[in-house]
């Protein structure tokens, strides 16, 4: 790490701030809540797409099974069980 530092200020001063940053307790505390947060976040962001996928999927069997489209076919296309189609009648 050394050599970096010794021609590259920048470096320096982003190195010297980093481990002024890891010394302080409060802005760790800070940062991994944050972390918490984003990574929370992420997770309702894609439950929620997962839930809204799910329930297109289910409007879609839906409809294709008020068709006459085979069990089979509809749990291919929408990723739901036969149980699960059968169902939704």
């Amino acid at each position: 790490m050394t050599a970096l530092l010794q021609d590259q200020p920048i470096v320096q001063q982003a190195y010297g701030q980093y481990q002024q940053f890891n010394r302080d307790e409060k802005m760790r505390a800070l940062d991994e809540a944050h972390q918490r947060f984003l990574n929370d976040q992420a997770s309702d962001i894609a439950e929620a797409r997962n839930n809204g996928k799910s329930e297109r999927n289910i409007e879609i069997a839906r409809s294709m099974r008020n068709d006459g489209v085979d069990l089979h076919v509809i749990s291919k296309y929408t990723g739901l069980s036969s149980v699960e189609i059968e169902r939704l009648s």
